[in-house]
């Protein structure tokens, strides 16, 4: 039913193998790609990304490579599947651009609708790049 893109897996792969390395520490996609056994153009493209969205710093020459632009603990997994995916909501009734569900105005479970995509966006929100590292989901996200 629910599923992460492919893009957006890569990219958490990527982000938490980067944000688990001392601060400042330079890789390359390739080394991250081999490590986790991942397409490399793929990955290419969402650290690509990740840079445009000031999540990744690139460093060119020699040496270059990316590293984490802002603290683990700030990354969270709803910043990472909006820049990928561009909403994080279950189902769009309204999108502020002019789409608007054809049943929008006789919906009878709009009001549940959005209430489930208002939770979701809290819990995304609430996981960040640190709790993929510690391998982890914090003990208020999962409901526990």
């Amino acid at each position: 039913m629910l599923n992460l893109t492919r893009k957006v897996e890569y990219a958490l792969i990527g982000l938490a193998h980067v944000a688990a390395l001392p601060p400042g520490t330079i890789v390359t996609v390739r080394e991250v790609a081999q490590q986790h056994r991942i397409p490399g153009k793929l990955l290419a493209k969402v650290f690509h990304e990740m840079k445009a969205a000031q999540l990744l710093h690139s460093h060119q020459g020699k040496n270059g490579g990316y590293s984490l632009a802002q603290s683990p603990a700030e990354v969270t997994l709803s910043t990472v599947v909006g820049i990928l995916e561009g909403h994080t909501d279950l189902v769009i009734c309204c999108d502020g651009g002019g789409y608007q569900c054809p049943q929008f105005g006789d919906c009878n479970i709009q009001n549940p609708i959005e209430q489930l995509n208002h939770r979701l966006r809290g819990f995304l929100g609430s996981v960040t790049l640190m709790d993929f590292i510690s391998n982890r989901i914090p003990v208020a996200a999962s409901g526990n």
